[in-house]
């Protein structure tokens, strides 16, 4: 049974049996992919430390084209992202980020842009420098990237169902952007809100907006927004954005759907 190699974000660690576990990843070259670790559990097994979440690893494994779970056969550390796992906050939004990710790619689908992202986004938030309200802004635009990436981004200039342009984009759809007066939206965007996107859309470097411009909007509207939509896109809520809630106001619950 051949050998494979590739980089991998580790995702997600589940039981399988009382000595291993099932690891899922989230690849450049593979997209998903779903490995058992066998004797993961035992007592001082190497491959602990390197196969905790949000780690960047290289993995080995055998591929059997029949097998919906694959075998694990070496693991080594690249990242483990030490500053950003200090920072309950940060950790979370990193979560956000690759669980979105992940919830965007299929398995054995090439997904290099989406997987780049996620490390540029992980490199941003790791920096010990970077305060709670950057890390909400750079989250969103990443965010912004992967939609983008998996061609589900918001319209912001046509309505999204009767094709027409759009000047004043102050209404809006959770299935696809802005929509015009004359056909139905789901909630009244503010204009704070629709510059907020707008700056998403057209920011090439988010590390070039001075930490004194960055507003806590994006903390209490935009990063919600987004999240709302890309768990109406998705299908299915995003656990990491309920902790995230919990987080900074244990009195509101996250999104359901």
């Amino acid at each position: 049974m051949p050998t494979y190699q590739t980089e991998a974000f580790v995702v997600h660690l589940y039981d399988y049996s009382e000595t291993s576990k099932i690891v899922q990843f989230l690849t450049a070259q593979q997209g998903k992919l779903s490995c058992i670790a066998k004797g993961l559990k035992r007592k001082n097994n190497p491959w602990v430390y390197a196969l905790d979440r949000l780690n960047r690893v290289e993995i080995f494994y055998t591929w059997k084209s029949t097998r919906e779970v694959q075998t694990l056969t070496d693991v080594n550390l690249i990242d483990s992202y030490p500053e950003l796992k200090k920072d309950i906050q940060k950790q979370v939004l990193a979560s956000l980020i690759l669980e979105t990710a992940f919830s965007m790619t299929e398995t054995e689908q090439v997904a290099f842009q989406t997987y780049n992202q996620v490390q540029e986004a992980l490199s941003q938030l790791n920096n010990a420098d970077i305060d709670n309200d950057m890390a909400v802004f750079l989250t969103c635009w990443h965010l912004w990237r992967i939609l983008a990436y998996n061609g589900i981004e918001p319209q912001l200039q046509i309505c999204i169902h009767c094709g027409k342009a759009v000047q004043h984009a102050n209404r809006f759809s959770w299935k696809g952007g802005v929509v015009c007066q004359n056909c139905p939206s789901d909630r009244i965007l503010e204009m704070k809100e629709i510059e907020c996107l707008q700056t998403l859309k057209n920011l090439s470097d988010p590390l070039s907006v001075p930490v004194s411009q960055v507003k806590s909007i994006y903390n209490t509207r935009v990063l919600p927004l987004l999240c709302t939509f890309i768990i109406y896109n998705v299908g299915h809520p995003l656990k990491s954005y309920n902790v995230f809630c919990e987080i900074i106001n244990p009195n509101q619950k996250g999104i359901e759907q």
